[in-house]
């Protein structure tokens, strides 16, 4: 059995095991991009567009410090964040990378620390460095900015 070790957790991995199955070849590239090959598209990076508190109601801070609180209520200190609808509703923004849904490609860990301080790193897609993505850059900066979010007493995000 072909598997991807960045895929499959060691506990998958060790259940299979006990269940008879432990002919395992761990393959380190992806076998559908490597059979995908050149013809595969490029992903898209489409401009993010600002949803703010009048449209959305609350603040991106808001929704961070409540979702740093419901870590801290369950003992945990780390989100991370992948599904895209809830990074688009946690930051109020909307994108336009997958034809029909107001998503974009991107991924969030959310960190609490014992002083209470909520550190957030948002992952966007790759940009590129051109002025495209560095306009995408500085307004998705001055939007959280204008959302609380760039430190202080509320969570602090980082690009």
């Amino acid at each position: 059995v072909g598997v991807d070790p960045t895929l499959v957790s060691l506990s998958a991995a060790e259940e299979w095991s006990r269940k008879g199955c432990d002919d395992f070849k761990l393959v380190e590239h992806n076998l559908v991009d490597r059979a995908w090959g050149e013809t595969k598209p490029k992903r898209s990076a489409n401009a993010l567009r600002t949803h703010g508190k009048a449209v959305s109601g609350e603040s991106a801070a808001s929704k961070l410090m409540r979702v740093a609180g419901a870590l801290k209520e369950k003992g945990c200190t780390s989100l991370v964040l992948n599904a895209l609808d809830q990074i688009c509703w946690l930051f109020n923004l909307r994108g336009a990378d997958i034809a029909c849904n107001p998503v974009f490609f991107a991924y969030a860990v959310v960190k609490v620390n014992d002083a209470a301080a909520v550190e957030v790193t948002l992952f966007l897609r790759a940009l590129d460095d051109d002025v495209k993505d560095a306009a995408t850059k500085e307004a998705v900066e001055a939007h959280l900015a204008a959302e609380g979010c760039n430190g202080g007493n509320d969570a602090a995000v980082t690009l």
